[in-house]
């Protein structure tokens, strides 16, 4: 890992992937950027904690088909990939590898949830200036 490495001097990581360096001492964690602290780092402060009011980023895991693909058959995908997220075996599974959260988004839900952030993320690259290559 390039930060590890002393390549990279910070960078943002999953809470399952940065927290077995953080235990191990090769890494030092700042913040995590839920809305809660994270139960496999709970001594490490939330942005909000330390003064980074609405930043709270989480992974969003997504299950695409291609266009023209059936109707019925993503009606059925859609529910039994809902039905396993709702399972409480997956997600105490998913919680203690660091998702602090599972929730199934649907539909309108979901396209609402990715428009809404892609136009969080445009707010923060132009109040940053990041320019588009």
């Amino acid at each position: 890992m390039d930060l590890v490495s002393g390549q990279l001097e910070m960078c943002v990581l999953g809470t399952a992937t940065a927290a077995q360096q953080v235990k191990a001492g090769q890494l030092r964690a700042l913040a995590v950027t839920s809305a809660s602290r994270s139960p496999l780092m709970p001594e490490v402060p939330t942005m909000a904690e330390v003064g980074v009011d609405g930043f709270v980023l989480g992974p969003l895991f997504q299950f695409l088909a291609p266009a023209g693909t059936p109707a019925d058959f993503v009606a059925q995908l859609t529910r039994e990939t809902v039905a396993v997220a709702r399972m409480p075996e997956f997600r105490n599974r998913l919680i203690e590898n660091g998702y602090e959260s599972v929730e199934a988004l649907t539909g309108d839900a979901f396209r609402r949830h990715v428009l809404a952030e892609a136009e969080r993320w445009r707010e923060m690259a132009a109040i940053a200036g990041v320019k588009g290559e």
